[in-house]
């Protein structure tokens, strides 16, 4: 079984092996002779044993990393499920005026001697209704695109930080 870190740590760095045996062994210290010269690779491993404690530091952080993306997007959650239910309470009322109106002109149609005023009143609250409708679910369709995209753009910067710290970890950059 291979050794742990804070064994190879305590054996300390190899290039201080290696140049110890490289100045004992005349063939070793001739670079023309013994190729390739291996010392970047063993500095490049003992940079790894230095840095292995900052690294798993930073690993424990990472979590840190995804912070308060859970409460901002909570946060932008509840403020479109209030906007939702500001759209149910319209459908409500929408029904009520559509009903009432829709009664009307049913009853009218069953009247030829019907008002023409009174068809031409029902009909323009269906229409201004309508209207009303319209243009109050396009506000709040608007208001709550927007906090759902708040919410995708939160997600994506948490998940793009965490990345970046994840991969410097993963990638031996302390």
């Amino acid at each position: 079984m291979g050794k742990t870190m804070e064994d190879r740590k305590k054996a300390g760095t190899l290039t201080d092996k290696w140049t110890k045996i490289k100045g004992s062994h005349k063939e070793l210290s001739n670079t023309s002779v013994f190729k390739p010269d291996v010392t970047g690779l063993l500095r490049t491993y003992d940079a790894g044993l230095t840095n292995y404690d900052k690294l798993m530091e930073q690993k424990k952080k990472l979590s840190e990393s995804i912070g308060s993306l859970n409460d901002d997007m909570n946060t932008q959650i509840q403020a479109s499920k209030k906007l939702k239910a500001e759209l149910d309470k319209i459908d409500e009322a929408d029904a009520q005026v559509i009903s009432k109106n829709v009664g009307l002109l049913n009853k009218y149609k069953a009247d030829p001697d019907a008002p023409p005023a009174d068809v031409l009143a029902a009909f323009d609250a269906l229409i201004n209704a309508a209207n009303e409708r319209t243009t109050m679910d396009k506000a709040l369709w608007d208001r709550i695109l927007s906090h759902d995209t708040k919410r995708n753009a939160l997600m994506k910067k948490s998940h793009d930080d965490y990345k970046a710290k994840a991969d410097a970890v993963t990638n031996g950059k302390a």
